[in-house]
């Protein structure tokens, strides 16, 4: 047991403890991921208690970009935005040495393109052979601090290494796995929020409820929050929404891989197509999933990794009947609807429920 801590002492020695590497790494799980320093930002930990102000720090190094708001990590970690053309290792270097900072890294890159910036805490999970005593030992030899165990299993471990620089996060949590003691083991990482730009469809500007910016004479931001929102909740592959509405038709913005077989209960056919004006149903799912950034239509919400089952329940201006109501959220729950959207009714509550199409909602 002393060998295998001896060994991940070793390691910190020869790669820890540095604001510099050609070779930034760590586990992801077993899978290892390579990193690139980013030349846009840097991160800082600082000390409040002797630090003076941002404006300070800026006049103290011309290569930190003043036009970009300091932004808040966590703790005491702040990312500063660098001007293009600065050398980010020198400027580690300078900031550490300053007034009320105590201590500075770079930030970094992954290989999905997003800045990532490293804490003080590592997430890991000591494998079941790893006894308490071993687990005790690499936390006493490393200099760590235990923060909680979780699931109520002492190998569930988030640990803090803030008596290590910053940077020397990636050593000991490489260093931890790499000795075989654990099956997961990588710095508690935080990344960026990738906010959307403003898409290119044609009808973008209309979409006040995505994007108010008071373009109607409305409140500015009085809306969902559209770029947040997909923040929560993206998909990584395509879920199936039903749509129980009054129709669809056929739109460059809805590709036919996007597009379920649907149904009309209106005509008891396969072709939920709309013979009404009032293309209700054809709103509601360009909202939900219309093609985004192609230049025509509508923005969504999902954009991507969506595909949409239309359910015709309606014609124009009427509530759809309890039965019909029933067996399309019956027939969405038989296809895979994870999702299914019901927006029909009125301002005084014309389509009311009965027992029945309840029963059908708790199944759904």
């Amino acid at each position: 047991m002393r060998t295998i801590i001896g060994v991940i002492l070793v390691g910190l020695f020869i790669f820890g403890g540095t604001s510099r590497s050609e070779d930034y790494y760590y586990y992801n799980g077993s899978e290892r991921v390579d990193l690139t320093v980013s030349p846009t930002s840097v991160t800082v930990r600082l000390d409040y208690s002797q630090f003076t102000s941002f404006s300070s720090l800026f006049a103290s190094d011309e290569a930190l970009d003043s036009s970009v708001e300091p932004f808040k990590l966590a703790d005491s970690l702040v990312r500063l935005a660098v001007l293009p053309g600065y050398d980010i290792d020198s400027l580690v270097d300078r900031l550490i040495v300053q007034p009320g900072v105590e201590d500075a890294c770079q930030s970094f890159i992954d290989p999905d393109g997003v800045e990532i910036y490293l804490t003080s805490r590592l997430c890991v999970i000591f494998n079941p052979t790893t006894t308490r005593e071993m687990i005790d030992m690499v936390i006493s030899q490393l200099d760590l601090t235990l923060i909680d165990s979780l699931f109520k299993d002492y190998r569930f471990q988030l640990l803090r290494a803030r008596s290590h620089p910053l940077v020397g996060v990636f050593s000991i949590a490489n260093a931890i796995f790499e000795s075989g003691l654990a099956s997961v083991s990588e710095p508690s990482i935080i990344p960026h929020m990738r906010l959307l730009s403003d898409p290119n469809d044609e009808y973008w500007e209309y979409q006040w409820h995505f994007k108010n910016t008071g373009q109607f004479g409305g409140t500015p931001d009085a809306d969902i929050d559209l770029e947040l929102t997909r923040l929560y909740y993206m998909p990584t592959t395509p879920i199936l929404v039903a749509v129980l509405d009054d129709g669809f038709e056929p739109h460059e913005d809805f590709p036919a891989g996007r597009i379920a077989n649907g149904y009309d209960y209106m005509e008891w056919n396969d072709d939920e197509s709309p013979d009404s004006l009032d293309a209700h149903g054809m709103a509601v799912t360009g909202i939900i999933g219309a093609m985004t950034n192609n230049g025509s239509g509508l923005a969504s919400f999902s954009d991507y990794n969506v595909r949409l089952l239309h359910q015709r329940i309606a014609y124009q201006g009427m509530c759809p009947d309890w039965g019909v109501m029933a067996l399309a959220m019956d027939d969405a729950v038989d296809s895979g609807a994870v999702v299914i959207c019901a927006c029909y009714g009125d301002y005084y509550g014309s389509c009311r429920h009965n027992g029945f199409l309840d029963e059908a909602l708790d199944r759904a």
